[in-house]
């Protein structure tokens, strides 16, 4: 008999970039954990369609703000019988407005989902993830240019500091055999935050797509040599 495949969590896994990997994931060998919160109906549709690829998907609402959500969300993961071998951090919230327009209720909740969450999430992955084990981040391009933002100025915020989290865990578990990276899109055609961006910004001259997102999870899958990393995958937007 063959050994299991190995096991992927997608947070915020049920819909848009988060779906598309975990459709390309099940395609590349895993086994998949459907994280969602809101989404039910499309994380079951999700599932449903994985185990017609001859992958198992099981699914598990948790709100990653919450530490002992996330706790049971790896309960689940436990469960599985499944060896973790990667972890991808998707969900955030992206809600566009300027800073003045931004009241703490507002910032506390992206900051809790955005940060606090792939935190709760790391933390908890790191102490499972064996040699060769993998955490991929979604950050958002141009979140190394201490550049500051008119708009989603708690978004761009909590991205920044998420690059500067995963830079300090790939440095402490590096010798663990476990890796960290970041992977930030820039304007996606197709995503839910940015439906249609301006591609005239773009140096390439388009706006990005899932299948380009997944070109560059699919190099740290393979890159052994390859931590702390931060991948912008935006055409050249914001050089």
């Amino acid at each position: 008999m063959s050994a299991p495949r190995p096991l992927a969590l997608v947070t915020g896994g049920a819909k848009g970039l988060g779906r598309d990997l975990c459709l390309q994931l099940a395609g590349a060998g895993y086994d998949l954990l459907v994280n969602y919160l809101s989404s039910e109906s499309e994380a079951e549709s999700l599932t449903a369609e994985i185990g017609g690829t001859g992958a198992v998907a099981w699914r598990h609402r948790a709100d990653v703000a919450d530490e002992a959500e996330v706790s049971r969300l790896f309960s689940t993961a436990d469960a599985t019988g499944r060896k973790l071998g990667l972890v991808v951090n998707n969900v955030g919230i992206y809600d566009p407005r300027p800073l003045r327009q931004i009241d703490g209720v507002g910032w506390e909740r992206t900051i809790a989902c955005n940060l606090n969450g792939a935190f709760h999430v790391c933390r908890a992955a790191l102490s499972r993830l064996g040699r060769g084990g993998q955490i991929i981040n979604l950050g958002v391009a141009g979140n190394q240019m201490n550049q500051a933002e008119g708009f989603a100025t708690d978004y761009y915020i909590s991205k920044a500091a998420l690059l500067q989290l995963t830079r300090a865990m790939a440095a402490e578990y590096a010798a663990d055999g476990v890796w960290l990276n970041m992977v930030s899109p820039g304007q996606l055609v197709n995503s839910i935050g940015e439906v249609g961006g301006a591609p005239g910004l773009v140096p390439m001259g388009r706006d990005g797509t899932f299948g380009d997102i997944w070109e560059a999870v699919r190099y740290l899958l393979a890159a052994k040599y390859v931590t702390g990393a931060n991948i912008e995958v935006a055409g050249g937007y914001r050089l």
